[in-house]
C-alpha cells in the first residue's frame, strides 16, 4: 500500500495544487471583479435612491406650492367678484346721487343745475349696464330711456321731468336692494 501511496501522493498533491490554483484563479478572475461590480452597483443604487428622494422632495414642495397657488387663485376670484360688486355699487350710488341732485334742482325750479347733475349720468348708466346681470339689463335700458325723457322735459315740462326722475330714483333703489339688501 505504501507504494500506491507513494505514487498517488504526488498526483494527489498535484491535484490539490491544481484545485487550489483553480480556486485562486476563480477568486481573482471571477469573484473579486463581480464583488467590485456588485459594490459599484450598490453605490449607484444608493445614489439613484437619494436622487429619487430629492426629486420626491421637490415634487412635494411643488405640490405644496400648487396647492397654495390654487388657494390664492380661489381668493383672487373671490376678490374679483367682490371688486365687481363694489364697482356696481359705486356706479349705482353715483347715478342715485346724480338723480337725487337733479330732483332737488327741478323741485327748486333750476333746470340748468339739474342738467349739470345729469351730465354724467348717461355714461354711468352705460357702465352700469355692463356690470349688472343679464336679467337686470332691461331695467337699466329702461332707466336710460327714462333719463333721455327727463333730459328732454327739463325745459318744457318740469312736472314730467320730476316724475321721470322719481321713477329713475326708485328704479336705482330697487336695483340696489336687489344686489345689496341684507338677507
Amino acid at each position: 500500500m505504501s507504494s500506491f501511496v507513494k505514487r498517488a501522493l504526488p498526483w494527489a498533491i498535484g491535484g490539490l495544487v491544481i484545485l487550489i490554483l483553480g480556486f485562486l484563479l476563480a477568486f481573482f478572475l471571477l469573484y473579486r471583479p463581480m464583488a467590485a461590480r456588485y459594490h459599484d452597483c450598490q453605490a449607484e443604487i444608493e445614489e439613484i435612491t437619494q436622487e429619487c428622494n430629492d426629486l420626491q422632495g421637490q415634487v412635494d414642495r411643488l405640490n405644496n406650492q400648487l396647492a397654495e397657488l390654487a388657494a390664492l387663485e380661489a381668493e383672487n376670484e373671490q376678490l374679483e367678484a367682490d371688486l365687481h360688486l363694489a364697482n356696481l355699487h359705486v356706479h349705482l350710488l353715483s347715478a342715485l346721487v346724480d338723480i337725487t341732485g337733479a330732483r332737488m334742482s327741478v323741485a327748486g325750479g333750476d333746470p340748468d343745475s339739474a342738467r349739470t347733475y345729469l351730465s354724467g349720468t348717461a355714461a354711468t348708466l352705460e357702465t352700469l349696464a355692463t356690470l349688472v346681470d343679464p336679467a337686470q339689463q332691461d331695467v337699466v335700458a329702461s332707466m336710460q330711456q327714462r333719463l333721455t325723457q327727463a333730459l328732454g322735459e327739463l325745459d318744457n315740462d318740469q312736472y314730467a321731468a320730476q316724475s321721470d326722475l322719481d321713477v329713475l330714483a326708485n328704479n336705482l333703489i330697487q336695483l340696489e336692494l336687489a344686489y345689496f339688501a341684507s338677507p
